[in-house]
């Protein structure tokens, strides 16, 4: 039986399967919405709200929650299927993430990605959020290097989108294609 994060690992890896690879917006558009993967990725986010407060699972949770929301506000939705995010469970994610920061010891793979993420959206929008705040003004747009990203293949559109940047600390070498 599928752990709950697998599951949505699975359902994740699905729908970006569905996400045109070419073509215009305005092509991608239609075949997105045709698709429903807005409200499915909408529904995805809210199955990890859900899970944040789970001793086992929630601190990776909260970071492909956290992924999610960023990136539904700095990705066109065009081109990853995610949009108009559930406003509840994206507060929800916002302030877990804000109670982490303010732990004595919060997650140092969550605080290397937000480094990464850096002072946008949808972070600014909450300005009462301190710790959140305070610890995103520091950042510097990179990874921390002392921080390596576990094994990110099945992480969801999270795990998919650290390894498709090239300035990961400690990056696997990737195979050339065709050997």
């Amino acid at each position: 039986m599928m752990n709950p994060l697998e599951a949505l690992d699975a359902r994740e890896a699905a729908l970006r399967a569905q996400i045109p690879r070419y073509g215009y917006f305005e092509e991608r558009q239609p075949q997105v919405e045709a698709a429903g993967l807005p409200a499915q990725w909408s529904q995805i986010i809210d199955e990890y709200a859900e899970l944040l407060r789970d001793p086992v699972c929630g601190i990776e949770a909260l970071r492909r929650a956290v992924f999610l929301v960023w990136y539904s506000y700095n990705e066109p939705w065009q081109l990853t299927g995610i949009r108009n995010v559930n406003p509840s469970s994206e507060l929800e994610v916002l302030l877990r993430l804000e109670d982490e920061l303010r732990s004595s010891e919060p997650d140092l793979e969550l605080r290397s990605m937000l480094n990464a993420y850096g002072p946008s959206l949808p972070f600014d929008l909450h300005p009462e959020l301190k710790a959140t705040a305070t610890f995103l003004k520091s950042t510097t747009g990179t990874c921390y290097a002392h921080v390596p990203l576990p094994t990110l293949e099945t992480r969801g559109e999270m795990g998919a989108y650290w390894l498709s940047r090239n300035d990961l600390p400690n990056k696997p070498l990737q195979p050339p294609s065709g050997a």
